[in-house]
């Protein structure tokens, strides 16, 4: 029988002797375990099919007829962008404009009509395509005038018909009187005032509203024209001065709205008559 130190250091070896067993389980590798490597890279047969796209081919130009300049051009270089639809015949099927201006757009989208291609191709197969196309426009340059010939001689002037068998001139006389136009005339209808707001259907009210007026107060009928003070301003009704267009200052107009035309309004120099 051991004693209580003995079995401790027999149990402790035992540990000892176990641990040092598996941490050699854990790091040693493991024999006859398969390892994995890389697949390699697949070798193309010989015999596979091309499985590319097959190249494609912008259809070319093979007859064109010249552009000539438009007639009622602005005499000036242009350009036009078009845009066409080729068909699988060379023809063109579809002709749009995508920048220009006229005359200039309708002559180029005529003439290029006419245009003939030879088709855009996928491989050995025709197909239709749609391109763009710049078409310029140059204005023609002007002749240079021929000089004068010395040689050619001028022709020589007719000789004046005798002054017994030239006719009578009879000259009459015209007087045409015409209306010069008053500066800075400003005009009101009646149908205008009575829709004016605030001025009451009144049309010495609406006065008010023209440009270059302002009023002492407002409603009263006493106004500055052009900063000129009231009693520089003057008031015709059918040429007739009047020394108020309101009674009493204020209140109504001395002449009734039914019998008012039009307001003529001269806040610069009034005319003549």
């Amino acid at each position: 029988m051991l004693s209580g130190a003995a079995q401790r250091s027999v149990v402790a070896r035992v540990v000892a002797a176990a641990s040092a067993a598996l941490a050699l389980t854990l790091t040693s590798p493991v024999r006859g375990a398969p390892t994995t490597a890389p697949a390699p890279a697949p070798v193309p047969r010989p015999d596979a099919p091309d499985v590319r796209a097959p190249p494609l081919v912008a259809p070319i130009r093979t007859g064109a007829a010249p552009i000539e300049y438009p007639k009622n051009g602005s005499g000036e270089d242009a350009s036009v962008l078009l845009q066409l639809v080729i068909d699988t015949d060379g023809r063109i099927i579809e002709v749009q404009v995508l920048e220009g201006a006229e005359p200039f757009a309708s002559a180029a989208r005529d003439a290029t009509r006419t245009w003939t291609f030879e088709p855009a191709r996928r491989g050995d197969r025709a197909i239709r395509a749609r391109i763009r196309v710049r078409v310029d426009f140059h204005a023609p340059k002007p002749e240079p005038e021929a000089p004068p010939d010395a040689a050619t001689p001028k022709p020589a002037s007719p000789k004046p018909a005798s002054a017994a068998a030239a006719p009578p001139v009879l000259v009459e006389e015209v007087l045409v009187e015409g209306v010069r136009p008053e500066a800075g005339k400003t005009s009101l209808g009646g149908g205008e005032i009575r829709q004016l707001p605030g001025a009451f259907g009144d049309a010495f009210r609406a006065i008010e509203i023209l440009p270059g007026v302002t009023p002492i107060v407002s409603g009263l009928p006493y106004f500055f024209v052009r900063g000129a003070p009231p009693g520089n301003t003057g008031y015709y009704i059918d040429g007739i001065r009047v020394p108020l267009l309101f009674h009493f200052g204020i209140v109504q107009s001395v002449i009734h709205q039914g019998l008012v035309e039009r307001v003529d309004f001269y806040p610069g120099g009034y005319p003549a008559r």
